[in-house]
């Protein structure tokens, strides 16, 4: 039974994400192990939730559903990669920055890292809200994709669904280093 069959869904890209978590909590909260539900059941509707929760998640489920070949290995999209060479080189900053941080021996040492800290939180949050955007635009595809049908658009799909992995992918870093340097 496909993620979508499981949460009672349409086989759509696009999906109301506070819509879909609610249709998780709610047929969750009945097949919880502590409200009589069985382990495996609560396993598998949260393995679907899982799968479906991200646009590029929802594309492959039904990349599978259609036996679409789908490799989520691949280049960069060229309209992604001034994106992707500013995201490297802001993480690899912090990452530099970090170390040094944690270095630091004096008060003078740790002063000079805090101020370098916030002037890279502002940087990175400049840099997150620039891939929500990115992340935003390439899911306005999605509709299309669902009106025309993911085999009737599939290329379109492909490329959707590889942006989102690595937009996705590099929100998570992203974020991850601003809880870090805090």
């Amino acid at each position: 039974m496909s993620a979508f069959d499981l949460l009672n869904l349409p086989y759509y890209a696009h999906l109301d994400e506070e819509m879909l978590r609610e249709r998780f909590q709610e047929l969750s909260s009945s097949s919880h192990p502590d409200q009589g539900g069985s382990d495996a059941e609560f396993k598998e509707l949260n393995q679907a939730y899982q799968k479906l929760r991200t646009a590029s998640g929802r594309l492959r489920e039904l990349f599978e559903l259609y036996s679409i070949e789908y490799s989520p290995r691949g280049s960069v999209s060229p309209d992604l990669m001034e994106l992707f060479m500013s995201t490297g080189d802001i993480i690899q900053r912090i990452d530099t920055h970090l170390k040094r941080k944690q270095k630091a021996s004096s008060a003078l040492e740790k002063a000079l890292a805090e101020t370098e800290s916030i002037k890279l939180q502002q940087q990175l949050g400049a840099q997150i809200q620039a891939v929500e955007t990115s992340i935003d635009t390439t899911q306005s595809t999605l509709p299309q994709i669902d009106r025309q049908g993911v085999i009737a658009c599939q290329d379109l799909a492909i490329k959707t669904a590889r942006n989102l992995a690595f937009l996705e992918k590099w929100r998570g870093q992203l974020r991850e280093r601003f809880g870090q340097l805090f």
